[in-house]
């Protein structure tokens, strides 16, 4: 058992090559369901799986239809957990991306699926120069205010 993190921030869990998204929290138990749009599969967990990671304690509730397992979804789901985590290192974007790839069982389907060691370092110094460019923002004369049409406020960064 493994938890991810999405792109949203939201967890999942990586289970026998099938990812999981969280569906309902129960007062003892949490359910979680396939990633995959017209999967039945669905696993239970108990409330306090985040502590218990690395353990075997997720059953199987209903089983997997349409798909097999694949752990390349599963290595690359912890690679790009492992990139937001390492985005703010000191390290260069080329090292990160080394290591990620080097670190998982199946690293050249690994690697086409994100386009390599260079595919990889581009969308990490991405993610670093996004930060920067919201972490830039000190006061309203460094930003445009941009009015949605549903009456929010977006702030976004002055380009130079």
């Amino acid at each position: 058992m493994e938890l991810f993190k999405s792109q949203n921030r939201r967890l999942k869990l990586g289970y026998k090559g099938y990812i999981y998204t969280r569906d309902k929290i129960r007062k003892n138990h949490v359910t979680w369901q396939c990633e995959k749009m017209k999967c039945k599969g669905r696993a239970k967990t108990p409330s306090d799986y985040s502590s218990r990671e690395g353990e075997d304690i997720v059953t199987v509730t209903q089983d997997h239809t349409g798909h097999i397992p694949n752990g390349v979804d599963c290595d690359i789901a912890r690679i790009k957990t492992r990139v937001f985590e390492l985005q703010h290192s000191e390290e260069s974007a080329e090292k990160i991306a080394e290591d990620l790839l080097a670190s998982t069982s199946s690293s050249g389907r690994v690697g086409l699926r994100l386009r390599g060691v260079r595919g990889l370092s581009k969308s990490i110094k991405a993610l670093r120069r996004r930060q920067n460019q919201m972490q830039d923002i000190d006061n309203l004369d460094d930003a445009f205010i941009i009015h949605l049409l549903n009456g929010f406020y977006f702030l976004a960064p002055r380009m130079l």
